[in-house]
Parts: C-alpha cells; sequence; structure tokens
C-alpha cells in the first residue's frame, strides 16, 4: 500500500501567484527608469519568488522507499529518495523554530528523523498528525514512539 501526500494546498496559490506576479512587473518596471542592472536584480527576485511559490512538494511513502519531489507544473526540480529500511517509528511534536508548530516524523537511528508534515502555528498536535502517525505505524508496521508537546 502506498501514500501520497501534497504539500500547500492549492486553493490560493493562483491568487499569490498573481498578486506576486503584478508587483514584479510595476517593480521592475519601476526599477527599468532607474538603472537597468537594478531592473534586471528586482526582476529576477520577483521571478525567482514567483517559481518558489508555484513549487508543488509531493511526498510518495511506500514499502520500501519514500520519495519526496518538488515539481512546477509536469517540471520536475528535484527528486530526494529515502530507504524506508532506514526508520523504524513514527512520532508526532510540538516545538519552537521560527513559530510554533507540529510535525509528524519518521524517526531513524542515531537520531536521523524526517519530517512529514507540518502544521503552522497550532499549540498542540492536531487530530489530522495523530491520525497520519496510526496510518503509518499500521501500514508500514513501524513503531509508535512517544509524542512530544514541548517548547
Amino acid at each position: 500500500m502506498n501514500i501520497d501526500l501534497e504539500f500547500h494546498p492549492r486553493r490560493k496559490k493562483p491568487l499569490y501567484a498573481a498578486t506576486i506576479l503584478l508587483v514584479g512587473i510595476i517593480t521592475t518596471m519601476w526599477a527599468t527608469k532607474v538603472s537597468p542592472i537594478l531592473s534586471l536584480a528586482i526582476g529576477g527576485y520577483w521571478f525567482f519568488l514567483l517559481l518558489k511559490t508555484m513549487t508543488n512538494k509531493i511526498v510518495k511513502i511506500s514499502k520500501t522507499q519514500i520519495v519526496i519531489s518538488s515539481l512546477i507544473g509536469q517540471l520536475q526540480l528535484n527528486r530526494k529518495v529515502f530507504p524506508m529500511s532506514n526508520f523504524y517509528g513514527v512520532r508526532n511534536r510540538v516545538h519552537w523554530g521560527h513559530y510554533k508548530h507540529c510535525q509528524t516524523e519518521l524517526v531513524g537511528g542515531n537520531g536521523v528523523f524526517l519530517p512529514i508534515r507540518v502544521e503552522l502555528m497550532t499549540e498542540k498536535i492536531t487530530p489530522e498528525a495523530r491520525e497520519l502517525k496510526e496510518n503509518l505505524v499500521k501500514i508500514f508496521k513501524l513503531e509508535s514512539c512517544r509524542d512530544f508537546e514541548h517548547a
């Protein structure tokens, strides 16, 4: 059995991409009046931001491997493959990074872990994260590691 996850919901992406495109065009045209080099630098920045916005992360988990790829439309930017045998358990944790968030992660030996799902700005482990953990434990016969709720 396979589990396919797609990060970055598509609902508001086109609106956000259109906003970036509009602001990018306006600031690049304004910079053209000042300097062509400045215009290229600003235009390049907005183009990079637009591509970053349009990138979708796809995670495919099978019995033998985990494949994480970044796509823009049908164009694959990068692909990372992790053998499933590197991981023995699943845990959820809430912790502070730049913000407090919840993530489900696969746990491997020697302190190696692979974040699977990140939910922004949560104060506790969400029901969705618990359900994902239970599915991973049941389907792939991994160990259920203790959940962490700490800052």
